[in-house]
């Protein structure tokens, strides 16, 4: 039996160490997917996310290491939150189609967790290609932008965003 080659796109942020070592900054969604890679269904597990150098002056024990030999990172640009996202997102859609495509190209699955703000980019990608793929809505985006602490007008836009 072929083994499925999931791709899964995610908006949690990851950091690179210079030493190639990457971790989750706040989430850990990744470690349910690690689980699911796990499975014996799947093949190749790819897990595009943003991610941003590593700051040395942070604590880096705190945060937790993804384990690359089961789930590939496939690096997006790194993007602050939603209200960033919508800022520059010209320059990010421009920046992160050729990765997105590319990965969802040579995948059978996309899974989308949702609220992603690649998402519209990754659905493009999978219709393009015929890739099958589900969303699975994950909390509220609503509460998400409540706890930020945000400055008018990204607060505004961040707000607007997530109602939407």
């Amino acid at each position: 039996m072929a083994r499925i080659r999931l791709t899964v796109l995610d908006d949690n942020l990851f950091e690179r160490a210079e030493s190639g070592e990457v971790r989750a900054l706040s989430s850990t969604f990744h470690r349910f997917v690690d689980t699911v890679a796990r499975s014996g269904v799947f093949g190749r597990v790819r897990y595009l996310a943003p991610v941003r150098r590593a700051d040395e002056r942070r604590v880096q024990e705190v945060l937790e290491r993804l384990d690359q030999s089961v789930l590939e990172l496939v690096p997006t640009t790194y993007f602050s939150g939603i209200a960033d996202y919508l800022l520059r997102s010209a320059y990010l859609m421009a920046r992160n189609w050729r990765p997105i495509d590319s990965t969802i190209a040579d995948s059978d699955l996309l899974w989308l967790r949702l609220p992603a703000s690649n998402a519209p980019l990754a659905l493009s990608a999978a219709r393009r290609h015929r890739v099958a793929h589900f969303g699975w809505v994950a909390g509220s985006a609503t509460d998400v932008v409540r706890a930020q602490r945000r400055a008018a007008p990204g607060r505004w836009a961040a707000h607007a965003a997530a109602a939407a």
